[in-house]
């Protein structure tokens, strides 16, 4: 996936990071990043992004096309960001994020529509939940609850991605 290597350009080499892969479908990469003050340039979007912050006191600025966001990332936020659209993404402030890449063609047809879609989906208590447990178990190296924890968060991230849009954002300014 080109977004992981473009997100190791911009932010340096990952603490951590490791390819899920589900028999007979897509994989998937799941990476852990500590960094102070990055941003974030992606070019090429080729896979679904969902970032959970391991850390408190960051100010994130996420900005694609016309559309932005901006908010104070407290530790345990979650955002799914959708593959095939240019983004920049500055953080201001020690970090440490967990980030699991996901092809879009393993959630199905919805979630692949790139033009229509929230810029992020709203974070519940099972995306985050199934983040942090597919994180635990990939770093226990528990194979078991690491398949389900995957099975869980791809279906969660293709629900929030194929429901409606309901979001609305301002115009995009730029990320200083």
């Amino acid at each position: 996936m080109k977004v992981v290597q473009q997100t190791i350009a911009s932010l340096g080499s990952p603490i951590w990071i490791e390819r899920l892969e589900q028999p007979y479908s897509s994989t998937a990469v799941i990476a852990r990043w500590r960094h102070v003050n990055g941003r974030l340039q992606i070019s090429t979007a080729d896979a679904v992004r969902v970032c959970l912050s391991l850390s408190t006191g960051q100010q994130v600025r996420h900005a694609e096309r016309d559309r932005s966001l901006s908010k104070d990332v407290q530790a345990g936020d979650v955002l799914v960001l959708r593959a095939g659209i240019p983004a920049e993404t500055a953080i201001e402030g020690d970090a440490e994020v967990v980030q699991v890449f996901i092809e879009p063609k393993s959630l199905g047809q919805a979630v692949s529509n790139t033009v229509m879609g929230s810029l992020a989906g709203p974070t519940s208590d099972a995306l985050k939940r199934a983040v942090i447990q597919l994180f635990v178990a990939a770093r226990h190296n528990d194979w078991r609850s690491r398949y389900a924890a995957e099975l869980r968060l791809r279906q969660v991230v293709r629900d929030l991605l194929a429901a409606p849009v309901e979001i609305t954002a301002g115009p995009c300014p730029a990320v200083r």
